[in-house]
Order: C-alpha cells, then sequence, then structure tokens
C-alpha cells in the first residue's frame, strides 16, 4: 500500500501525508511503536488493577499475558504489522528495535515474581522468552485455525501456560 493509498483512505491529503512520513517504512515504524506502546500500556494498567485488588505476582503476570492477548486480538492489524517480516528492519541506523519496550515489560513481570521468592528453573529471560513466545504463537493459531476465534480459547491458554510456569516457579 502507498502513502496516497493510507491518504485515501483515512480522507486526507496524500500531501499531508509527506509532511509527516518520507515513505511507507517510515509509516510502518510509527504504527508499530505506537502498537508497542499501546500494548506495554495495557499491561501494565492491567497489572495495576490487579495490584490494586491484592493479587500476588502471579495473578498479576496473568493479567499481563491476558491483557497482551486481548491487545492482539482487538488489533490484529498493529499485531501483524509489529512482528511482519517487515518488522526485522525497525532496528537499523543504530536505533532501538521498539519491541525493546515489550521486551523489558515481560522481564519486569517475570522480575516481580522473583520479588515475592518465585525461582524460575531456567532463569528470568528465559521464562520471559517461553511466556511471550508460547502466548504469541498461541495468538498466531488462533487467528488461523480454520475460523474458531473463541477470545475464551485465549484465555484458558493464558492461564494454562501462567499456571505451568507458577507450578514450575519454586520459592
Amino acid at each position: 500500500m502507498s502513502l496516497r493509498e493510507v491518504a485515501r483512505e483515512v480522507g486526507i491529503a496524500a500531501q499531508s501525508m509527506y509532511l509527516h512520513f518520507a515513505d511507507k517504512e517510515q509509516l510502518a515504524r510509527a504504527v508499530a511503536e505506537d502498537g508497542y506502546q499501546r500494548v506495554v500500556a495495557a499491561m501494565r494498567d492491567a497489572d495495576a488493577q490487579a495490584a490494586a485488588h491484592g493479587a500476588d505476582a502471579g495473578e498479576r503476570l496473568r493479567a499481563q499475558a491476558n491483557a497482551f492477548c486481548t491487545f492482539a486480538r482487538t488489533e490484529r492489524g498493529v499485531i501483524r504489522l509489529m512482528f511482519g517480516h517487515n518488522a526485522s528492519g525497525f532496528g537499523e541506523l543504530g536505533q532501538t528495535h521498539p519491541a525493546r519496550l515489550l521486551w523489558q515489560q515481560w522481564l519486569d513481570a517475570i522480575h516481580a515474581g522473583e520479588e515475592e521468592g518465585l525461582r524460575w528453573p531456567d532463569g528470568a529471560e528465559q521464562t520471559a522468552i517461553l511466556l511471550w513466545s508460547a502466548l504469541f504463537g498461541r495468538f498466531a493459531l488462533w487467528t488461523s485455525t480454520f475460523g474458531r476465534h473463541d477470545a475464551q480459547e485465549l484465555t484458558t491458554f493464558v492461564d494454562r501456560t501462567v499456571d505451568t510456569l507458577l507450578r514450575d516457579a519454586h520459592r
């Protein structure tokens, strides 16, 4: 899709797009960056709400994992752009890849468990990778599983995945 097509779709003059974005790659990066910021904000909000209700780190992790999946489910186009094949170039030219923000959020969520005495068998980073990979992978399968798009399936998967991580952690 060209910048002209984007401008036409959103109802503005094509010249207006070029005032803000040099090309569609720059626009894609801006949309992806915004997506990473919004998903992390949703995760932080879920964490804060769970904490306000007295949840422990495990329940707060579950809340954040569900917030991630809810964002992915409701913002499919943005998620595709954030993790699409063209996203690999977002970190070029000395720029930090915008996914770093989301990675840090996953790490912070796992470290919160450590602060409450949980010890992850494979360490914090591997646990964060496992969780993020499992959730994103299940979401990708969910979106392409023969038209079955029951949101409860994702929630059930999140619960089972977090339960497994917490069961394997030790104090």
